[in-house]
């Protein structure tokens, strides 16, 4: 912004997380489900990659706000007679209660605002 419109000069950071750095972990006490967080928001929204392997189940969940997801590998089902596959884009809408499950094992990127609520 231009002098004199009021505004303040915060300086603003892009934060890089490179490819050698992505670590996952254990999501519960599952083997079967992985997270890589890559941002905590202070409202309680993350960004990460959610690695599951075949035949495992993401726990049924509501979702805060709106849900982003992009399927990078694999195949999931949705729950709804739906099939999500690489290259699939979803989105969930806030109060959105449910559960997938891997048919092949799946890698995907997440960004839930607000973040879920397990159930």
């Amino acid at each position: 912004m231009g002098k004199g419109t009021g505004s303040t000069n915060k300086e603003r950071t892009l934060r890089v997380v490179t490819s050698n750095e992505h670590e996952f972990h254990p999501m519960g006490s599952s083997s079967d489900l992985e997270i890589c967080m890559l941002r905590q928001a202070d409202d309680g929204g993350i960004s990460g990659f959610i690695r599951i392997r075949k035949g495992a189940t993401l726990p049924r969940h509501r979702h805060i706000a709106a849900e982003e997801t992009y399927m990078i590998q694999g195949r999931m089902d949705l729950g709804d007679g739906r099939i999500a596959q690489a290259g699939d884009y979803l989105v969930m809408e806030p109060d959105e209660v449910h559960e997938m499950v891997a048919i092949e094992d799946s890698l995907f990127f997440v960004t839930a605002h607000r973040g879920v609520e397990w159930l």
